[in-house]
């Protein structure tokens, strides 16, 4: 399975020999779009060999020449993790390819059969920060890794984002096994987005029907231009195989005006959103609406580029088999902004707002949920006493002064 962002966690020490929980880390470095370095990556697997393709993206003013990289297996969560590794490989020696402030790696990996974690450390050693990603392996609610890649025509690494532009081209190969073709399906749904945190009695989701199947043969280039949910496998007796998102040219942005409306539903009362859905003239109807909540030109011009850019980043972060912002965490993300804190176990993600309105914490508990198309699938623990802040913090986004945190 693709997976786009594993937990991050960066520190700064001064000791050799001190020690981490991995469960106790604050990792809002996950979330958080201001971060200076960001890793993608995917997982490669056959029935003997396991590779790790990651990318790792660094804000301009650092250079790879200052960072290194290793990888160490813990047993859970409750386990304590050494600050120091024994082994550091340099990131720049070992690149596969790098794009811009793109770069990209692979290095196999010796793991058992018995559930455990990758511990991923890049460390900055011009800094003396070390950044840590958590990968899953065995885990119990994650489907078997495929040894399937997708890699971009022109490109010399594979693609590990879970989207992809309509107008790239791309090719199918099997890094282990030499198959001949990849059967794909395509699933034109376009998934509810997440209901409120405070509603518990949201309905399951319906039996996904799939839309078109066709075979692909491998490293053949190919261009899908429907946009959706397409899936890829080379055995349809197995539940192996790896998804990614058609999306259009903008994404993770949205810029069509169909589009834009349909993110604002959850700041929105349902007769406004089916308005703006129903209007003849889109453009003119949100102008409307936007100048009606905040009745001012100026804080509608703010609210939009905010919430949008909000939005945007829900759609880097959490987008899986649907669009991020439509996923319990996208929405908690959108609204709420970035956590103060985020915290990890095999199950469990939760979320810590400290001061948000007249509370002085907020925390929101997601629990991962097993699914074909994506390991990051996390559903909220929805609870009705949600309701008042909730209510309080839609009410600020409708008065053009959101209370989220950046």
């Amino acid at each position: 399975m693709i997976a786009f962002i594993v937990g991050c966690f960066c520190l700064t020490i001064n000791t050799c020999h001190a020690q981490l929980i991995l469960n106790k880390l604050n990792q809002k470095h996950l979330y958080d779009g201001y971060q200076e370095i960001s890793v993608n990556y995917q997982l490669v697997k056959s029935d003997t060999a396991l590779s790790l393709f990651f990318q790792l993206t660094l804000s301009k003013h650092l250079s790879i020449r200052g960072f290194q990289y290793s990888y160490q297996l813990i047993r859970d969560y409750e386990d304590n993790i050494n600050i120091t590794q024994p082994t550091f490989l340099s990131l720049a020696d070992n690149m596969i390819d790098s794009t811009d402030h793109n770069y990209y790696f692979n290095t196999s990996i010796i793991a058992g059969s018995s559930p455990t974690i990758l511990l991923l450390n890049i460390s900055d050693t011009v800094n003396t920060r070390y950044f840590y990603y958590d990968i899953t392996l065995n885990h119990p609610k994650d489907f078997p890794d495929s040894d399937l890649l997708i890699w971009v025509e022109g490109q010399e690494h594979p693609h590990l984002k879970p989207f992809l532009s309509a107008s790239n081209s791309f090719k199918i190969i099997s890094y282990y096994d030499s198959v001949e073709q990849v059967f794909a399906y395509h699933y034109r749904d376009n998934f509810k987005y997440a209901e409120p945190p405070m509603i518990t009695s949201t309905s399951l989701s319906k039996r996904l029907t799939i839309d078109s199947m066709f075979t692909i043969p491998t490293g053949s280039n190919i261009n899908l231009q429907k946009e959706g949910l397409y899936f890829f496998q080379s055995d349809t007796n197995s539940f192996n195989g790896i998804s990614i998102r058609i999306s259009d040219r903008y994404f993770p942005r949205i810029k069509h005006i169909r589009k834009i409306i349909d993110p604002l539903v959850y700041i929105s009362t349902q007769e406004e959103a089916e308005e703006l859905r129903s209007a003849d003239n889109i453009k003119q109807a949100l102008d409307r609406y936007l100048f009606d909540l905040t009745r001012s030109s100026q804080r509608a011009k703010r609210i939009v580029r905010r919430y949008f850019n909000q939005t945007a980043n829900a759609n880097i972060f959490f987008t899986n088999y649907k669009e991020g912002w439509k996923t319990d965490q996208g929405m908690i993300y959108l609204t709420f902004g970035l956590p103060d804190q985020v915290l990890r176990s095999w199950d469990l993600e939760t979320w810590v707002y400290f001061k948000l309105g007249s509370r002085p914490e907020v925390r929101f508990d997601f629990k991962k949920v097993k699914n074909i198309f994506s390991s990051k699938h996390y559903q909220l623990i929805r609870d009705n006493t949600f309701d008042q802040v909730w209510f309080n913090q839609v009410g600020s986004w409708r008065k053009g002064r959101p209370l989220i945190k950046d």
